[in-house]
C-alpha cells in the first residue's frame, strides 16, 4: 500500500485544538505529538467540511494492558485522554474512511508520567464515527473545562492516506528486470522467462 501526505498542522502558538483539513482517502494514518501546557484531557473528532460535534461516536478503551472498559455510545468525540494530565503525549492511529460507510478508528497512545519519572501511561482505543460521508477533516482537541490553550506551540497533527490502487496485469504482458537483464511474459497467471 502506498501512503501519501494528506495534511499536517503544527501549532505556532498555544491552542485548545489542532485542526487538519486533509485529502480524503480510503485508508488513513494519523500521528499526534502533543506538548502539554497545562492539564490536557484530549479528544479526537472527524468531519466532512467541518468537525462533527454531534453524538455520532462510540468508543472502547484499555489502559496499561488492562481489561477493556465498558464502552460508551452517543459521544460527541473520541476520548483519547487518560483523565487529564499535565504531560506530553504521542498518538498514532488508523481509520478506514470509505464513502457511504461508518468509519472505524484504532489508536495507540502513550503519555509521559511526570517530570523526572521513568514511567509512561499507555492506552489503546477502538472507536466508530457513525457518519457515511468520507472525512476530510480531523481534529485533536482539549476537552478540559473552559477549553484553555493547554496544547503548546510546536505540537503537531499529521495525516497520511492511501486509496490502495490495485493494478490488473493481463496475459501477454512482458516484464523486463533491469538487475538481471531478463524478460518474463505472463501467460494464464504465471510469469515465464523469455
Amino acid at each position: 500500500m502506498a501512503w501519501g501526505k494528506a495534511g499536517s498542522t503544527t501549532l505556532g502558538s498555544n491552542s485548545a485544538e489542532i485542526n487538519v483539513t486533509m485529502t480524503s482517502s480510503n485508508f488513513n494514518q494519523f500521528m499526534v505529538n502533543a506538548i502539554a501546557n497545562g492539564t490536557v484531557d484530549s479528544q479526537m473528532r472527524l468531519g466532512y467540511n467541518s468537525n462533527d460535534s454531534g453524538q455520532n461516536y462510540a468508543i472502547k478503551q484499555s489502559y496499561n494492558g488492562g481489561a477493556d472498559g465498558s464502552g460508551s455510545v452517543e459521544q460527541t468525540s473520541i476520548d483519547v485522554g487518560v483523565g487529564g494530565l499535565d504531560d506530553d503525549c504521542f498518538h498514532i492511529g488508523y481509520f478506514a474512511n470509505f464513502n457511504g460507510e461508518p468509519k472505524f478508528f484504532s489508536e495507540k497512545l502513550c503519555h509521559s508520567y511526570g517530570t523526572g519519572q521513568h514511567e509512561i501511561l499507555r492506552e489503546i482505543v477502538g472507536a466508530k464515527w457513525d457518519n457515511t460521508n468520507q472525512a476530510n477533516r480531523i481534529q485533536y482537541r482539549e476537552s478540559h473545562t473552559g477549553n484553555d490553550a493547554h496544547i503548546s506551540s510546536d505540537s503537531n497533527l499529521s495525516v497520511i492516506g492511501s486509496d490502495e490502487i490495485i493494478y490488473v496485469v493481463q496475459d501477454g504482458a512482458v516484464f523486463y528486470e533491469k538487475d538481471t537483464n531478463k524478460e518474463y511474459i505472463l501467460n494464464n497467471g504465471v510469469w515465464s522467462k523469455l
